[in-house]
Order: C-alpha cells, then sequence, then structure tokens
C-alpha cells in the first residue's frame, strides 16, 4: 500500500478518483409561518395535563402530604401531573415564601 502512495501514477488515479460532488441546484426555503406579514408564536405544548387549572383542595392536601413525606418537587409533579414549578410556588406559598 505504501509503495503506491509513493507512485506518482497511482497518486494521479487516487487523486483522479475524488473528484468533489458537485453542488446540487439550491432549492429555494420554505417562508417563514406568517400572519397578516408577522411570525406566528407557536404556541408551547403542556408539560403536565392540568398545567393551567386551579389547585383543589385535594390536590393541595396531597401535595402537602408528599411534601412532608420528603417527595421531591419532580416527583410530586409527576403524581400530581403538574408542572415542577408549579409545585414548587405551591410549595413556597404553603410555607410563606411567596
Amino acid at each position: 500500500m505504501l509503495a503506491q502512495l509513493t507512485d506518482p501514477d497511482s497518486i494521479a488515479v487516487l487523486l483522479d478518483t475524488f473528484r468533489p460532488v458537485t453542488q446540487p441546484a439550491e432549492t429555494p426555503c420554505e417562508p417563514p409561518e406568517t400572519l397578516f406579514g408577522h411570525y406566528q408564536a407557536r404556541t408551547p405544548e403542556k408539560v403536565a395535563v392540568k398545567q393551567n387549572r386551579r389547585w383543589s383542595r385535594q390536590e393541595r392536601a396531597r401535595m402537602k402530604e408528599l411534601h412532608a413525606k420528603g417527595y421531591s418537587v419532580t416527583n410530586i409533579a409527576a403524581q400530581l401531573q403538574r408542572t415542577p414549578g408549579g409545585v414548587k410556588r405551591q410549595i413556597d406559598h404553603m410555607e410563606g415564601r411567596a
């Protein structure tokens, strides 16, 4: 193999076989989603099922129970189907920090 790379004829053959690929014709990009000339804001998907609902008394009681047992905020959020941020805010509110 080394002998082939030092031979000038072999190098010419190698260089001949590796020609750069021609660039494909540029395809026009799709225009951004606009509404009346303005960009549309894509609505974020919900992180939790009950993300935008009010907390019921049963949910708050369950949250207090789980928090007292030492569950993490993410575990409480998963069990109550809420976002971790919402659970943390409720805990802060419950403990008088907010």
